[in-house]
């Protein structure tokens, strides 16, 4: 994992070395790291490298706080929209993290899209918060570092495409409404409008390679 900084001759370093001097910079303990984006551009998996090669490192997935898949049917909302979230225990158990004290966190399961499973979350130096939730303004006052990747629209359709047809078993038709809604529709409405708060944009590529495109202070 490759990326490319400066304008004149190249330098390469790995993505997770990079980001890991920004963020040690930090001097609160435990820190809250978001990872964010759209669906299908790569969060989970360099939230698992950064993980990896990060001592004192962990990620909360903020899918784990969406509400069962039942209990949205007569709405109709995806765990796209905020309100398909149990944002106020999030906030708490936050909160409660930040405080160097672990929680009793829930288990979402995204096949059977399930809520009753629960698990013990552990405070770590470098806590990621992993998900599309990550831009939800309360959520990002939260954090002391936010990343957000972008990725090429082909490359979202056919990783949402892969992952509702081959693990929830949808069709094709209902894999596009669903990746319509939830990339185009809740995105833009919900959360696009606080991409100018995020510290860091990463772009990533085909090939698995991120290269830095916006930072701020």
């Amino acid at each position: 994992m490759n990326i490319c900084i400066g304008d004149t001759g190249v330098k390469q370093i790995s993505i997770t070395d990079e980001i890991n001097s920004r963020i040690n910079k930090i001097t609160k303990r435990p820190a809250f790291i978001i990872i964010t984006g759209r669906g299908g551009c790569g969060k989970t998996t360099l939230a698992q490298l950064l993980v990896k090669s990060i001592a004192g490192s962990s990620v909360l997935h903020l899918d784990d706080y969406r509400y069962s898949r039942t209990s949205r049917a007569s709405s109709g909302l995806l765990g796209s929209n905020p309100s398909a979230n149990k944002i106020e225990l999030l906030l708490n158990h936050l909160k409660v993290l930040k405080q160097n004290i672990e929680v009793e966190k829930p288990v979402y399961d995204p096949v059977t899209g399930s809520d009753e499973s629960s698990e013990k979350f552990r405070p770590a130096q470098f806590i990621f918060l992993e998900g599309e939730l990550g831009l939800h303004r309360e959520i990002l006052k939260l954090a002391d570092y936010s990343i957000a990747i972008k990725a090429n629209f082909f490359n979202q359709m056919f990783a949402r495409i892969f992952r509702d047809a081959s693990r929830r078993k949808y069709g094709l038709c209902k894999t596009l409404k669903v990746f319509y809604q939830s990339n185009i529709t809740d995105f833009n409405k919900y959360y696009r409008k606080n991409l100018y708060k995020i510290n860091m944009v990463i772009e990533s590529d085909l090939k698995g390679g991120y290269k830095i495109i916006g930072e701020s202070n």
